[in-house]
């Protein structure tokens, strides 16, 4: 597998060559790396689990709580649904303009769009703002 952008280019230069990434040029730990949801620690999480489905009083604990894959509401925290608002306003600041205030009230609260002009203004080098 070829992954580049050689193929695609009609017009390619001999330094094109050089630059396609295959299995073979790239670090061989990118291509070894694994991402295991089901790691040690959810596989230690699932069998205390069971322990304690099955009546185990010698765990000084009565819950398992998985909170090993980033599900902060695992936990009973609220989303994060502002800070989002406010990210994806700053991303398309176009949506700041007074003159679309009120199509984009339908879509976001009145707090985040303050917030979201406030950060635009205040944060003079904000690279999602442009």
């Amino acid at each position: 597998m070829v992954l580049g952008m050689k193929e695609m280019s009609t017009s390619s230069s001999s330094s094109t060559s050089d630059k396609v990434l295959t299995l073979q040029t790239i670090n061989p730990h990118v291509v070894q790396a694994e991402y295991a949801v089901r790691g040690l620690l959810a596989i230690r999480a699932e069998q205390l689990k069971e322990q304690l489905a099955k009546g185990a009083s010698t765990l000084p604990f009565n819950e398992i709580i998985h909170c090993n894959i980033g599900n902060p509401q695992q936990l009973n925290q609220k989303p994060i649904t502002f800070f989002r608002q406010v990210s994806a306003l700053l991303q398309a600041p176009f949506l700041l303009d007074d003159a679309k205030r009120a199509d984009v009230l339908k879509l976001f609260p009145a707090d985040a769009i303050a917030r979201a002009k406030v950060t635009k203004q205040t944060v003079a080098t904000c690279t999602i703002c442009s």
